[in-house]
């Protein structure tokens, strides 16, 4: 087997970036084929394509560094800092285009939103006590910098999930001890 000694950091950048690419055009489709984003239904698909392209990149990524720099063999925590890496790349660039197109492009969207979720909210019967506690918290996370904080800390935890569990199905050592950081 070839291989072409490339740096864990090179590798997972330009993967990284791919996925934030990928994560990008996705939010656009959304944007262009106007979907109701408080739709359950299309909560859940969202969700699932989302997750879905966020493993299929890594392990792309994760396998590409494993067999064209490492020789086929890689280690669990180098799956993880590698996979780790691209996700946060991927979610910085999806956080900030979504901080730049609803500060920018589309200040009005975010309003337009948090009255479908109102609208979803009260169709759910709560009691009124309760609808109006959720709404008033809620109102405060409609508006562009709340939502790049959001999508970073939320991008954070799901790079840092995705990559623990796609780390355990790459991994391939056959010495424990041997260190494979580049």
């Amino acid at each position: 087997m070839e291989t072409t000694k490339k740096s864990l950091f090179s590798t997972s950048l330009y993967y990284g970036l791919i996925l934030g690419a990928i994560l990008v055009v996705i939010s656009i489709l959304y944007y262009i084929l106007d979907v109701n984003i408080f739709n359950f239904v299309f909560m859940v698909v969202s969700l699932l394509i989302n997750a879905a392209v966020v493993v299929i990149v890594l392990l792309l990524g994760i396998n590409t560094y494993r067999d064209k720099s490492l020789g086929g063999e890689i280690s669990f925590s180098t799956c993880f800092l590698s996979g780790l890496i691209m996700g946060l790349i991927g979610f910085v660039i999806s956080a900030i285009y979504t901080f730049v197109f609803y500060k920018y492009f589309e200040p009005d969207l975010l309003a337009e939103s948090f009255e479908k979720f109102v609208e979803m909210m009260e169709n759910m019967g709560l009691p009124e006590e309760q609808l109006d506690e959720i709404i008033q918290k809620s109102a405060d996370k409609f508006n562009p910098e709340s939502q790049l904080r959001s999508s970073l800390i939320t991008g954070g935890v799901i790079a840092v999930i995705i990559s623990l569990i796609v780390s355990a199905f790459v991994k391939k050592q056959s010495n424990v001890y041997k260190e494979d950081f580049n």
